[in-house]
């Protein structure tokens, strides 16, 4: 009996290890997640100091869930890890279900005096034309704004003539790769090209005449990860572009900011311009995971009203297209 005991204080000294090193590992991974998480806090408010440090601002929601999820977990040490792990996965679906929330297989019908906009990243390394042909013919919007639409999508300009027999942009080269298709006539049509030094790839087209002067930009701006100074600079020349466009202004496209970031405060400031009002995670779409970033945006003159915002389906990209029914001002004729 005597030999018995030191046995079982053995088991249980034992026993008490593996739950202290258990609960450690927890405590200390959440430790770690709480530090990163505020240090990605700590650079997005530095974000209006430091282009650098703004770079980091795609990661912002995520911070305020690891901040949010660590805290729980340090609070109880003996699930640490548990909570740690419901903390993560909570901070990713909710992004995600802000995706799926906002995303429609179908919009709603245009009101008087509206137009319908589509807005889509369609990805370089996505070449099915079959697939986004069928995509863009059963949106049905007036006007399609296409991103990293390059010479391997060229076939498909032809291919929408039907339905779609104006088209304008950049898209014969791969370093712009910017195009608008319209079913209506521009007046003007322009591209611009990040090889030329003059903002972002982008193409501006303008319908009607004087006081029925409508603008349309279409932009993809550069990652901030490539050049955070580079990356602001083209924000603020496609909101200097606007600023002085003719007539009532619509801009969308792959912006590579999410809305707290401090390049896209300074894109609404300088632009005079109202954001769509929505948060909607467009990237990754779902074909790579679950949707996370918000970078794809639209923003209108104050004398437009954007009456329905949504994501459409994924469509083979990376990216989840966007697509808006936007009012015309009253006595505007499109």
């Amino acid at each position: 009996m005597d030999r018995s005991e030191p046995v079982c204080q053995k088991k249980r000294a034992g026993g008490e290890a593996g739950l202290i090193s258990k609960y450690s590992f927890g405590f200390a991974a959440a430790a770690v997640v709480l530090l990163g998480s505020l240090g990605v806090a700590a650079l997005w408010l530095l974000g209006a100091a430091s282009t650098y440090a703004d770079a980091f601002s795609h990661l912002f929601g995520h911070a305020i869930g690891g901040i949010a999820g660590s805290i729980a977990a340090l609070v109880w040490r003996r699930r640490a890890l548990l909570v740690l792990l419901a903390g993560v996965a909570a901070t990713l679906v909710l992004h995600a279900g802000l995706a799926w929330n906002g995303t429609s297989q179908t919009s709603a019908p245009r009101g008087p005096g509206e137009i319908k906009l589509l807005s889509f990243n369609t990805w370089h390394s996505h070449a099915d034309l079959d697939e986004l042909q069928a995509y863009i013919e059963r949106e049905d919007a007036d006007i399609v704004l296409v991103y990293e639409f390059g010479p391997n999508k060229l076939a498909l300009i032809e291919r929408l003539k039907k339905s779609y027999p104006y088209a304008g942009g950049c898209a014969e080269t791969w370093h712009c790769s910017v195009e608008i298709i319209s079913k209506r006539p521009f007046t003007t049509v322009e591209a611009g090209r990040r090889e030329q030094f003059d903002g972002p790839p982008r193409v501006v087209a303008t319908y009607g005449q004087g006081a029925a002067q409508l603008t349309i930009i279409g932009a993809h701006m550069m990652r901030p990860i490539d050049g955070p100074n580079g990356h602001l600079k083209e924000m603020r020349r496609v909101a200097g572009i606007a600023k002085v466009a003719p007539g009532p202004v619509i801009v969308a496209g792959d912006f590579n900011a999410t809305s707290w970031s401090h390049s896209f405060g300074v894109f609404r400031a300088e632009s005079g311009l109202v954001h769509m009002g929505r948060f909607l995670p467009s990237w990754p779409a779902e074909a790579r995971g679950l949707p996370q970033l918000g970078i794809d945006h639209l923003w209108v003159s104050k004398d437009l009203t954007i009456t329905d915002v949504h994501l459409g389906p994924n469509a083979g990209s990376d990216h989840r297209p966007l697509v808006a029914n936007i009012r015309l001002p009253d006595g505007f004729e499109w």
